[in-house]
């Protein structure tokens, strides 16, 4: 009976899972191409959960946590009428209706604690082997591709998303693998899993996971019962990414400021070389962790020692502190004041490049600061909305100082901020004080309820902190999955045999009306926006192909989805570069006049009119994105006899791109 009630819950994982291994392979999901059709399989998830599995009525917890995850999903759909780009807006609300749908299909699941533990145990596993592939790649001829900027960008396409994944299931796999719950064959197998997770994290050479760290450490000992028995085993099993450490560092610093051209050879040999002492790490941590488990086995501690462990352990703690905060004072010459000043100004220095050979998690410098500034002017101007859901981009062009052009406010709580104000950042606070709700629920429940809570949390856990310095959110591969885990710990060891939800036949009968025909409208939304997003990247990749054939694809992503601007924008290009000039200009006035706050179209307009209107376009551009250099050379170059034209734009910002990701000119056709 107990395996049938473990069964159940993973039936409804398995499809889940089987979304977040396909989006972990494909860019984590990003491209919206991609995600749409995962969600359209969630919504199917959580359809045949609410009708095959007869759900039992949600806890307290649960339904505070779905309740606000849905008003907060509800209120991101609103927040398209004061938008100013409401297709980008429309495309999020879709996002974030995908992570609900995450969600709400494994909170309604009868979950229990082994089916918990074996649904992490699942991810972790698909998680390692897309590891264990990207380390092999790096032995490859095409080990480029696996890396931007000399850091590992792979599979996600982003280092610090990619970081964020590898943590992510480090975290569960080493609180697992210490486990006697868990299997003896699998704990050792779990501990070098985790070794091996941190060595591609130091791959990526990510500060958003370096400084989150500490607080990532922090939780996980508060989350997971056992901080003794944790760090007993992870502590030992660090020796094995230690030992590779020099030769991880080394691609970053084999780069050392050079152009890409010039980097390629030094990078691409220190990447072979990486590959070698970071399996010998693995195997060192899995040789330790075999005799860890084997010594665990055998030695039995009675409750008293184990109370006495702890206090020592507390006791240690508190020395280490105090040792840290020594050598603090210690390391900054007694004037940790003026050394946290520095810091403070080496992180408000975008301007400042790395220091050629130093290794990119020794410095502070970054856009950060300045994308935190700009939106949090943001917010003093529309504190209780926010700009619209995904509207950042184009205000930031507006008051930036940095040259970077950045969609994403790169921290979450202020990605709800600036994207649906202070209703928004309250209602995902909510869903957030579920979740801790629920895990201080499961310290008053059965130690297993506990157990299977606490690292359920984990990822989740990882995901909030170190998504408070970077944009995850934005990648499906790592929300749904911090999700999922989220619902399983607010499921978990809730009471069983209550009668089906809601009681009563008339109460059944008006929810499953109003669930279908909420089921039906999602599924309309997330096709026709699949199908049009499909459609567009069709026709901006494929049209020379056949140019009738991307014209008509455009034609279909219009009436599925009129509020994206991005249709008429790419029309208008691809009418310019075919000679069309008149219904190029129609084109691009039209993507202008949706999104009044965009640059661009105003841009290519200036770049293909002959007439005096042209300027007048420049200038407009030019408002609305101050800092573009090319704003500048176009508008000093018209009139003249070689004015800038949109393929020479073009060029130059694909030659912008590829300085930018430090990309070879020759690799440009294989990224």
């Amino acid at each position: 009976m107990a395996d049938r009630r473990d069964a159940l819950p993973l039936l409804g994982w398995v499809p889940v899972a089987a979304v977040l291994g396909w989006w972990t392979l494909t860019q984590g999901g990003y491209p919206a191409r991609i995600w749409y059709p995962g969600a359209l399989v969630l919504l199917a998830v959580l359809a045949l959960s609410l009708t095959a599995a007869r759900p039992r009525p949600p806890g307290r917890a649960a339904l505070l946590a779905l309740g606000a995850l849905a008003a907060y999903t509800a209120w991101s759909y609103l927040s398209i009428l004061w938008s100013g780009d409401a297709g980008l807006a429309l495309e999020g609300s879709h996002r974030t209706l995908a992570y609900l749908l995450a969600f709400a299909a494994l909170a309604v699941l009868p979950w229990t604690p082994r089916a918990v533990l074996v649904a992490l145990a699942s991810w972790i596993a698909l998680v390692a082997i897309a590891g264990l592939v990207t380390l092999l790649r790096l032995r490859g001829a095409h080990a480029l591709d696996q890396v931007i900027d000399a850091r590992l960008a792979r599979p996600l396409g982003y280092q610090n998303a990619d970081a964020a994944l590898w943590m992510m299931a480090a975290l569960p796999a080493w609180a697992l693998g210490a486990r006697r719950e868990t299997p003896t064959a699998l704990r050792p197998l779990l501990l070098a899993v985790g070794a091996l997770l941190v060595e591609l994290v130091v791959l990526t050479q990510s500060r958003g996971w370096l400084f989150t760290l500490p607080l990532v450490l922090v939780a996980a000992l508060l989350l997971v019962p056992g901080r003794v028995r944790l760090l007993t085993f992870a502590l030992p099993v660090v020796a094995g990414p230690l030992i590779a450490l020099h030769a991880l560092l080394e691609p970053y610093r084999a780069a050392g400021g050079k152009q890409p051209a010039a980097a390629a050879g030094p990078v691409t040999h220190a990447l072979h070389h990486a590959v070698g002492p970071a399996l010998l790490g693995v195997g060192v941590a899995l040789g330790v962790a075999a005799a860890l488990v084997a010594v665990d086995r055998r030695l039995r501690i009675g409750t008293g020692a184990v109370h006495r462990i702890n206090r020592v352990a507390v006791a240690v703690a508190v020395l280490l502190a105090l040792g840290g905060v020594a050598g603090g004072l210690a390391a900054t010459h007694g004037d940790p004041g003026g050394r946290i000043s520095h810091a403070w100004n080496d992180f408000k220095d975008f301007k400042r490049a790395d220091r050629p050979g130093q290794s990119h998690l020794t410095s502070l410098g970054s856009s950060r600061y300045d994308f935190w500034r700009v939106s949090l002017d943001i917010v003093g101007d529309h504190p209780l909305a926010g700009l619209g859901q995904d509207n950042f981009a184009n205000a930031y062009l507006v008051r930036r100082q940095s040259l970077e052009e950045p969609r994403w406010t790169h921290s979450l709580e202020l990605r709800l901020l600036v994207h649906t104000g202070i209703v928004g950042l309250l209602l995902f606070m909510t869903f957030l004080g579920a979740l801790v709700w629920a895990g201080l629920r499961a310290v008053r429940g059965s130690p297993a309820a506990r157990l299977a809570t606490g690292v359920a949390l984990l990822p989740v856990a990882d995901w909030v902190l170190h998504g408070s310095v970077d944009w995850l959110w934005e990648y499906p591969a790592l929300s749904v999955a911090a999700l999922a885990f989220a619902a399983m710990a607010v499921a978990v060891g809730e009471p069983s045999g209550r009668p089906p939800w809601p009681p009563g036949r008339t109460g059944r009968r008006v929810l499953a009306v109003a669930g279908g025909l909420g089921a039906v409208a999602a599924a309309v939304a997330l096709a026709c926006g699949w199908i049009a997003a499909w459609g567009l990247d069709r026709a901006a990749t494929q049209w020379a192909g056949n140019p009738a054939l991307a014209m008509r694809r455009l034609d279909r992503a219009a009436e599925l989805n009129p509020l994206d601007h991005q249709v008429p924008l790419v029309r208008g290009l691809i009418e310019e570069l075919r000679g069309e000039h008149l219904r190029a200009i129609s084109s691009l006035r039209e993507a202008a006049d949706d999104v009044p706050g965009d640059w661009f179209p105003r841009f290519e307009l200036g770049l293909i009119r002959a007439n005096s209107s042209a300027r007048d376009d420049l200038l407009a551009a030019r408002a609305r994105n101050p800092r573009e250099e090319l704003v500048g050379v176009a508008l000093r170059r018209l009139g003249t006899r070689h004015p800038l034209t949109i393929a020479q734009a073009a060029t130059i910002f694909r030659n912008r791109v590829d300085r930018r990701l430090a990309r070879p000119a020759h690799r440009r056709a294989t990224n």
